[in-house]
């Protein structure tokens, strides 16, 4: 390698740092691996797996989201060899099945670059368990491409993913989804449960909303040996056991709380269960009540769980930033199928953000919450884009070779050590601004639905 690129390299560490990243988890034996375990009938022959992977991913870091861009630029590099239409028919066909496969497959191997010094702290209660919290997204904005959807007057919704989030590190580590936008969050938490579960080791702490509190989702969150803290959903009526003491208190922000045991469900109902129940005045006068099976007041502090729940809007943020930073607002597809494996591959990206940021912060001395993500994946573009231009003639096996986890990590530390801008601090907003009223819109229709419809 020569010493212009030599110094290219060096200029642009953060795109040679997401470089390296990316071969690491990217590894195109792996990537195969999963393709041949999940395929079902699903086969490949000019585009294969890896190659789809990459245009995606291309697409998303390189060309504002845009695959007819991505898949344009393979083409003149020669790492396309077949048609456009060719790819967009592929990834119209991909299985969910490989989609979650290759996303849980990547987020493993992406939480083993993570440096162990930067995590998020835990209230000291918790750190025995992994705090997963858990959400639904559901994927819209589907353009209506294909014949059927052409004379549709409703919005378009592709797939429904259920995500979970790993608390310290912030990134995504659970995928289940299903190609119908309808289907209820709760009708996935089985398979998310058993995905993660069967990936990790150790006692988890599941944290959701009040769509979770119900009977049979309490039970499967705390199969295992696992524990939650769930909203109270008032659906479930509450019976509390007059023979424990209703304590008082106040949370971190000095509102006040009462604590109180009971039992979920009425005695004829065979998975009632016995819960703590926290209810918490909030400053507009409404009340936050949330459900758990961690008692002792003392060992579980009712201000720590209440803090715990609160911080379940950060899967609401990474959401957010997967859909307004990441360009899932332009879909590459117009099947279910290849919207979920974009947000797959949107969380991905979004991990490796976090990653990258978490090393910076460190090396910064400076908390990850404080470095804008947005912020910092402009110059990853940027940078990214300065790649492209001056060092197309090189091969990327040369520029970044596959390292192993160890041998990554070392490699991560060297190039952000000293990297730091003053424009990736995240800005703040003190203004309160009023929540807008939404307009009343039509019912958007599922793509799942229409198609099917089509093909009875």
């Amino acid at each position: 390698m020569d010493d212009f690129a030599n110094k290219v390299q060096a200029a642009a560490s953060l795109a040679d740092a997401l470089f390296v990243c990316w071969r690491y988890i990217a590894d195109e034996k792996c990537l195969n691996q999963v393709f041949e375990r999940s395929r079902g009938r699903c086969y490949s022959r000019e585009v294969s797996f890896p190659l789809i992977v990459q245009l995606v991913h291309d697409a998303l870091t390189q060309h504002a989201g845009s695959g007819n861009q991505s898949f344009e630029h393979a083409s003149q590099q020669g790492t396309l060899t077949a048609s456009k239409r060719a790819v967009y028919g592929k990834l119209g066909r991909m299985p969910v099945e490989v989609t979650v496969d290759l996303f849980s497959t990547m987020a493993d191997r992406l939480l083993a670059l993570f440096p162990q010094e930067n995590r998020k702290s835990l209230p000291a209660c918790f750190t025995s368990f992994k705090v997963r919290t858990v959400d639904g997204k559901t994927i819209k904005g589907i353009a209506k491409r294909l014949k059927p959807l052409r004379n549709s007057q409703e919005g378009l919704i592709g797939g429904k993913a259920l995500v979970a989030t790993d608390y310290q590190t912030g990134t995504a580590v659970g995928l289940a989804v299903d190609t119908d936008g309808d289907a209820n969050d709760v009708r996935l938490l089985p398979r998310l449960l058993e995905d993660v579960r069967k990936r990790t080791q150790g006692k988890q702490l599941w944290v959701g909303d009040r769509q979770f509190c119900d009977l049979i989702q309490l039970g499967r969150f705390s199969e295992n040996g696992d524990h939650y803290v769930v909203r109270y959903n008032a659906k479930n009526s509450f019976f509390r056991d007059e023979n424990e003491t209703v304590r008082e208190g106040l949370d971190v922000n000095g509102r006040a709380y009462t604590d109180e045991c009971g039992w979920l469900g009425a005695d004829s109902n065979k998975h009632q269960c016995y819960v703590r129940r926290i209810t918490l005045e909030l400053d507009d006068g409404a009340e936050l009540s949330i459900v758990t099976e961690l008692f002792g007041v003392r060992k579980y502090p009712a201000a720590d769980l209440l803090y715990l729940y609160g911080e379940r809007w950060e899967i609401e943020r990474v959401f957010q930033k997967v859909t307004e930073v990441f360009s899932l607002e332009n879909l590459i597809g117009s099947t279910p199928q290849a919207g979920l494996f974009q947000f797959a591959i949107c969380l991905l990206l979004y991990n490796q953000l976090q990653l990258l940021r978490s090393y910076i912060a460190g090396h910064q001395d400076r908390e990850t919450e404080m470095v804008s993500i947005e912020k910092l994946f402009i110059d990853v573009q940027r940078e990214l884009v300065t790649w492209q231009v001056l060092l197309s003639g090189f091969d990327i096996e040369t520029l970044v070779p596959i390292r192993n986890a160890g041998a990554s990590q070392q490699h991560l530390h060297e190039l952000l050590r000293i990297r730091w801008n003053d424009f990736w601090i995240k800005s703040t907003n003190s203004k309160k601004r009023k929540p807008q009223k939404r307009k009343t819109k039509k019912r958007p229709k599922s793509v799942h639905k229409i198609l099917n419809a089509k093909t009875d």
